[in-house]
């Protein structure tokens, strides 16, 4: 019969595995809502689900807790819509379900909306409602992220594009924007400013967003567009002076460009219109060759005095430049047209030329009007026959003095950009290699003292303080410098030492302007761009081989279960025919040889187990010191007599909490692995330590978790193993050893143990200098144990009690039956679970043993005892399976008071573990 409380469940049993095609499904829905859970709980934002007809809350992540300050789910699942809405804003149930209808009609809706804290607190949130399935159910699952501080960074941002706004339209000198297209083949204008319109006489409405080759046709004649594209390409800023003919009367206009690009990509160009100042050099070039023999260094205007300053002659040229006619400068002197000087200085301007016969000379004159202009003054002494005289050529330079204001106003403003740049800049001279200009933040990078590179030689002696790698560096420049090869001049992650001791890693770009006799030099640091990339790449590598062990270990278990049951079969049956056999007979060692090779696959399917962490341990408190020390003996048998055992035990060792057997098992592979590295005579020692690891340390180490912990380490002096060895240490049948020597499974059962008890294990190894595993067993907070004596093994006593047998698998079920009633024992067997409860309510007497499998079709074996518990309440429990399948043990560890027999078992086995249950 069966219980009610246990729906019956028709299955089909897949052949010797144990499992149906019903239970793994089971298996996999729980996996995957166990996955659907841990990624629903773990995500960033907050996830909520909905019903799509009333909007209400049924599930709620702890990130919605988080955000919307709820104590519980329980309390969050109260709310409703309204609730965590702002309904100031406009937002209410009715508003929810329209946008639930929208992401129902396009299966996505996104959207910006104002939500609300349980304290009130209003927030601006961006939600995401999706259409999904859960648990057969049409729902919509709503995704909130707080974007309340990107909100107030947008209207920061607003605010500060306002200023900006302001700033560039009232800049003088013109700038535009550009956004590259066609892979650099044409350019859109993004931004133009004030001064950018009134110079190329455009409107900025009229031309944003469309090409420049659309708004001037003939761009690409002039060379600008190739600089241009150049900037685009290389990222390094250039200066350019453009002049733009319109056609073959009209000569153009004359531009001054400077030319760099964004970090976003956009090129801007910054320039002023020099047409002015181009046509006064052109006019003054043409007046001079006109004029060469009679004035050859006149300027605009001119005037002779005599020796006490009055005018004696002027030209018309100064007449315009000051205001007065000829007839009024011939009544005045000096002092009356120059705003900057009195008549003593005259004087003394006067005695100097008569000494130095010529003067030239800076200052300010007063026109006629009041208003003061700047003048450049060239004077000649000339002694004529009627007298000395001193003539003088002047030049109104205010437009020039006004242009060079600006200049330095742009070239402070392009200095200042440079010197704030987050690459260092440095321009010097090709020929002598002197500095023009060196930045802040080159001299940073290269960690060198402000002002000290005065030169290419004191820039080579100060960044590169190794003599050989200073002149590969200044070989590999000069080589460029000679094929003229800009492009090649490029070196990405140089090494250097800075005069503080640190290193770094910078990419140098040389760009030599030969024409210019300039050689332009950035530096960029990429010390940490490249300490990102090497340690990302070392996380990858970790995370794969994780991920393979993993997979192996999965493998490793399904394989060793499966097998289990073969070998439980062909070891029981080789008992029984044993027993029948007599000795004498040849077919007596043959059937020994059986049984032999099934015990030798069964401690290899264990080991398996082991790696794969499937195994049941049934763990006690320990010292391992006295755990050791009770294995020295043994462990020396097993390295031989010319192999030194040192054992170097730690005062003070923490308790730890682990199966004995797990202990002899790693300590007695790990020491056949050394004694099989050293050659010859050699030492192993076992040391044993307290280790605590913080959070800083397991940060640069995967795979450890913070805490205190157990040491116990093996290292031996043999030949050491290379890193391509390492990397496959731990992995199932892999070994260095020669063919029949090793099975490759020692380490990996070492590996499955350590991880099994939460511990971790290291490898060091070098060639020729041997090896060393550290394991780091968790400390264990209470006290240890005292370990019994392991004593010879006894023949178990025969029983007369009644065994119910519960096996899903025939051939198990028959061997096992035969194996009991040979002990004495009263069998009543049962291939199902429903089977077992009906023998057991049919059965007048008692039954005194539960012998059952873990896993079989209709119910598992924990629940098929806990049915009998009923009617049975004395019932011994045994259980036996390939592997524990986490169900009657939590982690593979067994609870008190279970009982376990690992498949497969010998009948001494056998007898043994039933005798125990039962008198326990």
């Amino acid at each position: 019969m069966v219980n009610k409380k246990q729906p019956v469940k028709k299955e089909i049993v897949v052949s010797g595995a144990g499992f149906s095609g019903s239970k793994q499904a089971e298996e996999a829905l729980r996996e995957s809502e166990e996955r659907y859970r841990e990624i629903f709980d773990s995500s960033d934002d907050a996830l909520v689900i909905q019903d799509i007809a009333t909007g209400s809350i049924l599930d709620a992540n702890k990130t919605m807790l988080k955000i919307y300050g709820y104590a519980d789910k329980q309390e969050a699942l109260k709310c409703t819509i309204e609730d965590l809405s702002a309904l100031d804003e406009g937002y209410n149930k009715e508003k929810i379900l329209e946008m639930n209808q929208k992401a129902i009609d396009s299966n996505l809706n996104s959207f910006e909306w104002r939500a609300k804290k349980k304290d009130g607190e209003k927030f601006w949130a961006q939600v995401t409602l999706k259409r999904t399935r859960i648990g057969g159910e049409s729902r919509i699952m709503a995704s909130i992220r707080d974007i309340t501080e990107r909100k107030r960074s947008e209207e920061a941002l607003q605010e500060s594009g306002i200023r900006f706004r302001e700033l560039f339209n009232h800049m003088s000198s013109g700038v535009a924007m550009y956004e590259a297209i066609d892979n650099g083949g044409d350019f859109i204008f993004r931004d133009f400013n004030t001064s950018a319109e009134k110079i190329e006489k455009v409107s900025r409405k009229d031309i944003l967003g469309k090409r420049v080759s659309e708004v001037f046709p003939g761009v690409k004649a002039f060379g600008i567009f190739e600089v241009f594209q150049r900037v685009w390409q290389t990222g390094e800023p250039e200066y350019f002076p453009v002049h733009i003919y319109l056609d073959e009367k009209d000569r153009g206009s004359w531009r001054e460009t400077w030319v760099f690009k964004l970090p976003t990509g956009e090129i801007v160009a910054l320039y002023n219109d020099i047409t002015e100042r181009k046509k006064a050099e052109e006019a003054l070039k043409k007046s001079e060759e006109r004029h060469r023999t009679l004035l050859q260094t006149a300027m605009d205007g001119f005037w002779m005095i005599d020796m006490q300053g009055r005018l004696m002659e002027v030209n018309d040229a100064y007449c315009r430049m000051s205001g007065y006619s000829a007839q009024e400068l011939m009544a005045m002197r000096v002092p009356d047209l120059d705003a900057a000087e009195v008549a003593d200085d005259t004087a003394a301007h006067i005695q100097k030329v008569m000494v130095q016969g010529e003067d030239r000379f800076k200052t300010r004159h007063r026109r006629k009007d009041g208003s003061i202009f700047d003048v450049e003054i060239s004077v000649q002494y000339r002694a004529y026959e009627n007298g000395s005289r001193i003539v003088g050529f002047l030049r109104d330079i205010s437009e020039s003095k006004q242009a060079e204001e600006e200049l330095k106003k742009r070239s402070a403003f392009i200095e200042n950009l440079l010197e704030n740049a987050p690459i260092g800049f440095a321009v010097n001279t090709i020929d002598d290699g002197q500095r023009v200009f060196v930045s802040r933040n080159f001299e940073n990078i290269y960690g060198v003292p402000p002002g000290s590179l005065h030169s290419v030689a004191d820039y080579f002696e100060k960044v590169y303080l190794d003599p050989v790698f200073r002149e590969e560096i200044r070989e590999r420049i000069m080589a460029d410098m000679a094929t003229g090869e800009a492009a090649r001049m490029r070196w990405e992650g140089i090494p250097i030492t800075t005069h503080a001791g640190e290193h770094k890693v910078v990419t140098a770009i040389n760009i030599p302007l030969l024409e210019q006799n300039l050689m332009i030099s950035t530096v960029q640091d990429v010390t940490e761009r490249k300490r990102a990339e090497e340690e990302k790449a070392k996380l990858e590598g970790q995370l794969q081989q994780a991920q393979k062990m993993e997979s192996v270990g999965r493998l490793a278990g399904g394989v060793a279960h499966d097998f289990n049951n073969m070998l439980s079969v062909i070891l029981g049956h080789a008992e029984l025919a044993l027993e029948q056999v007599d000795p004498a007979q040849p077919l007596h060692d043959d059937l020994m040889e059986i049984r032999k090779a099934a015990v030798r696959s069964a401690d290899l399917t264990r080991q398996l187990l082991a790696f794969a962490r499937k195994q049941t341990v049934a763990p006690k408190v320990l010292d391992l010191n006295e755990t050791v020390a009770g294995m020295l003996k043994m462990l020396q048998r097993l390295i031989g007599e010319d192999i030194d055992l040192n054992w170097q035990p730690a005062a003070d060792l923490w308790p730890v909490k682990v199966d004995p057997s797990q202990i002899d098992q790693i300590l007695a592979n790990l020491c056949v692995n050394a004694r099989d590295a050293i050659a010859d005579i050699g030492r192993i020692t076992i040391e044993t330590g307290n280790s605590v690891f913080d959070a800083d340390y397991c940060a640069d180490h995967a795979g450890f978790e913070p805490g205190e912990y157990v040491l116990i380490a093996v290292s031996d002096n043999g030949c050491g193993m290379d890193k391509e060895t390492m990397s496959h240490l731990f992995e199932p049948f892999f070994t260095t050893k020669g063919v029949g020597r090793g099975t490759g499974l020692g380490l990996a059962t070492v590996y499955g143990s350590v991880k099994q008890n939460n511990g971790f294990i290291n490898a060091y190894s070098e060639p020729g200098l041997g090896t060393t595993f550290k394991i780091y067993l968790p400390r264990h907070a209470g006290k240890a144990g005292q370990m019994q004596n392991k004593g010879q093994a006894t023949l178990a006593a025969r029983g007369h009690e009644t065994v119910l047998l519960v096996e899903d698998e025939p051939a198990i079920l028959k061997l096992t039956k035969v194996m009991l009633e040979r002990q004495g024992y009263i069998v009543l067997a049962a291939s199902t679970p429903g089977e077992a409860i009906r023998l057991s309510r049919e059965h007048a007497g008692e039954i005194h043993l539960l012998m059952t499998d873990v896993v079989m079709p209709e119910m598992n074996g924990r629940d098929l005892a806990k049915n009998l518990l009923s009617l049975y309440p004395d019932l011994k429990r045994l259980f036996m399976s390939g592997y524990t399948a986490n169900v009657i043990a939590h982690h593979g560890v067994l609870d008190e008071g279970v009982y376990f027999i690992q498949k497969p078992f010998s009948m001494e086995d056998l007898a043994a573990k039933v005798r125990e249950a039962l008198d326990r």
